[in-house]
């Protein structure tokens, strides 16, 4: 699953929690765990729980990044572009 960021990651006023919101690119949700067009870093962490595959791209991407996410989503688990 390919996964483009919105937003830079922010705290939670009074939490040690950060947030982050996602689109789905591309790919789908593993069978255990609910698709939802509100993507968060829980979500993500639900998602790469479950054995699935996740690639972000830069918050500002290019077709060339595009290319790179899908070549990696057929390779290794879990990897980020930086």
């Amino acid at each position: 699953m390919i996964l483009w960021r919105q937003d830079e990651p922010r705290r939670i006023l009074g939490h040690d929690t950060v947030v982050t919101h996602w689109r789905l690119l591309e790919g789908e949700f593993p069978d255990s765990v609910k698709p939802t067009n509100h993507i968060t870093s829980k979500v993500v962490r639900r998602v790469k729980d479950a054995g699935g595959k996740v690639v972000e791209v830069p918050v500002v991407f290019s077709q060339e990044d595009l290319a790179k996410a899908r070549e990696q989503c057929k390779g290794e688990q879990n990897e980020r572009m930086d």
